[in-house]
């Protein structure tokens, strides 16, 4: 992120073995914090994040795609969420994941997938307890889970504020299944 962060806009710089080069802006919103990338060749590279929208309204979210000659905006409909991680999908899509603020807040664990042309979104399962799905579901991270397009999800669920004001933090950790519309291995 080039600084100040209101106005500022996001960099991206290539290694080519010996020396860095400054690249085009990748098209995303001003103030968004590019902090996620996933490549999955010299050609095929993504960079994610998101902007804080103005009085309070969901987050932002961008994504960007390098084809090794330009980037292109291929954010489409995702919506609503705080975009914390980004894994390709094996198959020529990708995956993204965070913390959802879509309304009404369910706050359920929330995965989308582009498959190329067109961002779904999904819930993930609930948790264990799943009856205490407020106040929010977040993954930090994503990794393949082999060539069929599944996936492994890193994160957390807090459970509502108890009588103290004090809340629990649990540790998650989910594998998807195959997604609608593919052919397993």
């Amino acid at each position: 992120m080039r600084y100040p962060v209101k106005g500022g806009h996001p960099v991206t710089y290539h290694w080519d073995g010996e020396t860095w080069t400054l690249m085009d802006q990748p098209p995303v919103r001003t103030g968004t914090d590019t902090a996620k990338i996933t490549a999955v060749a010299p050609d095929d590279v993504y960079v994610a994040g998101w902007a804080d929208a103005p009085d309070g309204a969901p987050p932002v979210p961008s994504v960007a795609h390098w084809n090794g000659t330009a980037w292109e905006d291929i954010t489409g409909g995702l919506s609503d969420l705080y975009l914390h991680a980004i894994a390709p999908d094996g198959r020529g899509g990708l995956w993204v994941t965070g913390n959802d603020q879509a309304e009404p807040a369910v706050s359920e664990a929330v995965f989308w997938h582009f498959d190329g042309t067109t961002w779904t979104k999904g819930a993930g399962a609930p948790a264990p307890d799943g009856d205490t799905r407020w106040p929010s579901y977040t993954f930090y991270d994503l990794a393949p889970a082999g060539a069929s397009g599944e996936f492994w999800a890193v994160g957390d669920y807090s459970t509502p504020m108890d009588s103290h004001g004090d809340q629990t933090v649990n540790g998650l950790i989910e594998r998807s299944t195959t997604p609608t519309g593919t052919a397993s291995d």
